[in-house]
């Protein structure tokens, strides 16, 4: 009341479900306290501290299960955006947090019933937020809170002593006009667990988002090639830069060429930094075609057909979001996505390693010219040839553009998405998409960079295959690159329990002028260097693979702190040790950092 504003919401009833909804339209404020954000029943979704039974869902990167303890009188406090950070809100820090919240869902599983629960409307705008291990409360809980307003952050002008903050937010003066709903559907029986959270949510994809069978098939590896980046240079003492050629379309060619031969196994390859610029950002998509350093348009077309010749599926990936420099039709000053305070909003790259500024040079393509960049692209079909088409960008990020208040906020972003990945599936291209949010999953018909692991936080219990248990089955899945993790047997066993085939990042060539390249990646990538490492786990696990295409996730179980069980609904399981010591299971012994499978009597 000393704020003079209000809140409604509509709650609704209906059989096994319940819902939530606010209507910001249907808010009032004084005027000069305005409402930015509102949480939505964040008590409905919480169990007692230190249960033994009880325990919570929370989708971060493949999916955390929460047995929450006490942790102190003030507990754990935090948030993380739905699909990401909004990428046109100026960073200026970096969080070493590893993966983002792919679907809008959390869950709650107690002995008297469980509630598994869908933000419907609003996901864009929406964060999950947490309160763990509280002993003032007694209890821990997840809950969705939604922006009212979209912002900008802006650094704090020199000599204002009146905050202490580095940066402030700069909200916009519009509120978004759809209402915020969430959807909670009450859990009983065999539907109390995580195997029944997962059927409910692929329920909810089929029937709103289209969530339908893809016809490629899972092989047993994927390749993800890197043609090249710009590399610093002197032009009569003048800095420049030139494009290097870590790896060309020939380079593409005999080293899947070998990999295919040493492995006998199917495997997929992807191309990434194949434009005129690399990896590296310039003209929009790189400027729609293949450096000639690279292999040009010819190589790209003769690689095709050897791909297609010997059975080997392959994309081509395109980022039609970021912006370094005008061409293509899109110019750098005016083609860019703005912000609430009016300037052009720039991306913000970190280093992984040491975590400082890679770049931050470039804009962002505003959100009304990306159907006209997958345009251009569609415009190069007989380039592709057989390849299929990667959006790994457009598929992976929600960003606000305020020039125009239909992109405010993140506002349609999962809608525009999905229509313009149909359209290039009208076109008979292969879509493919890497580390893809939900809607884009539903829509694509390979999925890339898949998670396979959380962020590991430390009210985290288990890491589970949320994310796989939804798409598994559906759609052909591959993890993250396996040579790039910290330990790569355990990046394997994750993908063994995920029914997620390995991914590899490769390059061909390296030069020592390469080592004050702000890509690490390049390290752990040069195939000639290791190549030992690019076959043996795939030789591994490609029969398993094999056994399990075409099959969803059945159930998954946790039997001891270290080691899991997935069944499939083939009849094929598979128990996984990720501890250091051999394991006695019903199954059979599974040795230490190892794994067994079968198939169940019944389907042999």
């Amino acid at each position: 009341m000393d704020y003079s504003f209000s809140v409604t919401v509509d709650y609704v009833l209906e059989g096994n479900k319940f819902s939530a909804t606010v209507d910001p339209r249907k808010m009032s404020d004084d005027g000069e306290n305005y409402i930015t954000a509102v949480s939505v029943m964040p008590f409905i979704c919480s169990v007692d501290n230190d249960n033994k039974t009880d325990w919570l869902f929370m989708p971060d990167g493949s999916g955390s299960v929460i047995k929450p303890q006490t942790v102190d009188q003030m507990g754990v406090d935090g948030e993380a955006k739905i699909y990401g950070e909004d990428l046109s809100v100026r960073q200026y820090y970096f969080e070493s947090v590893k993966q983002r919240i792919n679907m809008p869902v959390f869950g709650v599983s107690k002995q008297s019933g469980g509630l598994f629960a869908v933000i419907s409307s609003g996901a864009e705008q929406a964060s999950l937020c947490w309160s763990m291990g509280s002993s003032a409360t007694g209890y821990s809980g997840i809950y969705p809170r939604f922006r009212l307003r979209g912002y900008s952050l802006e650094k704090t002008p020199n000599g204002f002593g009146w905050t202490s903050l580095n940066y402030i937010k700069m909200f916009d003066q519009s509120v978004t006009e759809h209402p915020f709903k969430v959807e909670y559907t009450i859990l009983s029986g065999d539907k109390n667990s995580l195997s029944g959270m997962a059927d409910t949510y692929r329920g909810y994809l089929t029937e709103k988002h289209g969530l339908e069978k893809s016809d490629a098939n899972q092989t047993a590896a994927n390749y993800k090639f890197i043609g090249g980046i710009q590399q610093k240079s002197f032009v009569l003492g003048l800095p420049s830069t030139k494009l290097f050629p870590l790896t060309t379309t020939d380079d593409v060619k005999n080293i899947t060429s070998e990999i295919k031969k040493e492995t006998g196994a199917d495997i997929s390859v992807s191309l990434e930094g194949f434009g005129k610029t690399g990896i590296d950002v310039g003209e929009v998509a790189g400027g729609f075609t293949v450096a000639s350093k690279l292999g040009g348009k010819k190589g790209l077309k003769t690689l095709g057909e050897y791909l297609k010749k010997n059975g080997i599926s392959g994309s081509v990936d395109f980022d039609i979001i970021s912006l370094g420099e005008s061409g293509s039709g899109f110019s750098y000053g005016s083609s860019a996505a703005t912000l609430t305070t009016g300037p052009a909003a720039t991306f913000t790259r970190y280093n992984s390693v040491s975590h400082g500024v890679l770049n931050d040079n470039f804009h962002i393509l505003s959100r009304k010219l990306l159907p006209e960049a997958v345009t251009k692209v569609l415009n190069k079909k007989d380039m592709l040839g057989a390849l299929g088409v990667s959006f790994g960008s457009l598929s992976s990020t929600v960003y606000s553009d305020y020039s125009y208040n239909d992109f405010k906020n993140c506002k349609n972003m999962s809608g525009d998405v999905k229509a313009m990945l149909k359209a290039v599936k009208k076109q008979k291209i292969t879509v493919w998409a890497a580390a893809a949010n939900d809607y884009a999953a539903c829509v694509a018909d390979v999925l890339t960079d898949c998670p396979v692991n959380s962020s590991n936080y430390d009210f985290e219990t288990y890491a589970v295959p949320f994310y796989q248990m939804v798409f598994c089955g559906y759609k052909p899945m591959s993890s993250t690159s396996v040579n790039l993790s910290g330990n790569e047997k355990t990046a394997i066993l994750r993908c063994v329990q995920s029914g997620t085939s390995p991914a590899y990042t490769v390059v061909a060539n390296y030069e020592n002028k390469l080592k004050d390249s702000d890509h690490s990646f390049i390290y752990g990538s040069v195939y000639k260097d290791g190549k030992s490492k690019f076959t043996n786990g795939v030789k591994k696990i490609s029969e398993y693979l094999e056994s399990i295409n075409g099959a969803g996730i059945l159930d998954y179980e946790i039997l001891s702190k270290d080691v899991r069980v997935t069944k499939f609904t083939n009849g094929v399981w598979a128990v996984v040790n990720f501890g250091t010591t051999d394991y006695e299971s019903g199954f059979g012994i599974v040795p230490a950092e190892g794994y067994i499978t079968g198939v169940s009597a019944n389907e042999e």
